[in-house]
């Protein structure tokens, strides 16, 4: 346990913030702002929780990616393929660059 509250304390946080609908506001290290209530859709919210733990649990960036392309072919509940739309490309992209800091390698993703 003492392991993973180390990880927690190194990777940069990822500004959330409760909107009125109790959605999130979802702010990228580059000062994008995004409202998962109107900017994703109910699949892409799901996505992003499963690779919201993958920050802190993937061993390399090529790990993160690919817990991503699985989870974008599964979809929803098995639902199948979930598009990436520009601002969950973006989100996305804000993650692994997470991860990149905390393992210390560059991000794999253009």
């Amino acid at each position: 346990m003492q392991r993973f509250g180390r990880m927690m304390s190194a990777i940069p946080p990822l500004e959330m913030v409760p909107s009125e609908n109790c959605f999130m506001i979802i702010t990228t290290n580059s000062g994008r702002s995004f409202d998962t209530d109107h900017d994703l859709t109910a699949p892409e919210r799901h996505i992003l929780q499963k690779l919201f733990i993958w920050v802190s649990f993937a061993s390399s960036t090529d790990e993160f990616n690919q817990k991503k392309e699985e989870a974008l072919l599964k979809g929803w509940n098995n639902s199948g393929p979930i598009p990436e739309s520009e601002a969950l490309r973006m989100i996305i992209a804000d993650l692994e660059e997470k991860v990149s800091l905390r393992l210390n390698q560059p991000p794999k993703s253009s």
